[in-house]
């Protein structure tokens, strides 16, 4: 006969794993290195993530995760931030994860509170104040490109074009000092977490722009620390979500479709330096 131990496990083992993935999710515990899914009510733009290599996505996500120097001869260049809402794997979202049917996805800077590149240098509790020595996080989407530092608070980029309400799209993410457009005089950083905040919005839609969301770089430093500056933004810093109720999702539901794990890219780009 199975030990008491044993047998409460087998009995509330599932619901308690189903407890866990809802805390992790929307107590901000740990959030996947995804990819953005950007779509509608059909009045507001609403952003969801999706870990490809996982196979997972939360209908609910505002801050996002992403390492520097995962490819060692391109350290200061990674291909993300990524925003894909494939027909794949969005039929519990809203509106089937559909955005307008044509139209450009834009970002456009925070304007508000920690909208700005801020950074915390690992060191005691996560704590994040906008850099003051003149680094910059550039998101570069081709021909376009948008240069974000401490005091940055306006600002757009044009991510790419919607077609048939769908998206996938990847931009280019570098960070360096001085410089100048798309150049930097200096590729990379010091060690630490740099994170800003954007909004997505489809320009001619009559669709409200989304709201805030974070990008939260890992310069150096573990992954367990990476948590905890994910965990600052998603706790401090992101209001408790309104889409949630418009998803139509309980804790537990939002906390098994969010539950994923970390990923890795090895995209190889070309680094942009001055001289």
């Amino acid at each position: 006969m199975p030990a008491p131990a044993a047998r409460s496990f087998a009995l509330f083992g599932p619901y308690v794993a189903a407890l866990v993935a809802a805390l992790l999710v929307t107590g901000g515990i740990a959030v996947a290195h995804d990819d953005v899914v950007p779509y509608s009510d059909l009045s507001k733009l609403l952003t969801g993530g999706h870990d490809d290599l996982g196979g997972t996505t939360s209908v609910v996500q505002a801050v996002f995760g992403y390492d520097f120097g995962e490819d060692p001869q391109d350290p200061w260049i990674i291909g993300d931030p990524g925003f894909n809402n494939s027909v794949a794997f969005t039929g519990s979202f809203t509106n089937s994860g559909l955005l307008p049917s044509s139209g450009n996805l834009t970002l456009s800077v925070y304007g508000g509170s920690y909208g700005s590149l801020h950074y915390w240098d690992g060191s005691g509790s996560a704590m994040f104040a906008p850099v003051t020595n003149g680094t910059e996080i550039m998101l570069d989407s081709g021909t376009p490109f948008l240069r974000i530092g401490g005091a940055t608070t306006s600002g757009t980029l044009n991510i790419g074009p919607i077609a048939a309400g769908r998206i996938h799209d990847h931009i280019d993410s570098l960070i360096g000092s001085g410089g100048s457009g798309a150049s930097f005089g200096t590729l990379g950083a010091a060690n630490g977490f740099y994170a800003f905040g954007a909004t997505l919005s489809v320009p001619g839609s009559g669709l409200a722009p989304s709201d805030p969301i974070y990008f939260v770089y890992n310069v150096g430093m573990s992954e367990t620390l990476h948590a905890e500056a994910i965990q600052f933004y998603d706790v401090q810093v992101v209001p408790e979500p309104s889409s949630l109720a418009l998803a139509g999702l309980g804790a537990v539901g939002l906390g098994m479709a969010g539950l994923r794990s970390w990923r890795r890219r090895t995209r190889r780009k070309t680094g942009r330096i001055a001289g």
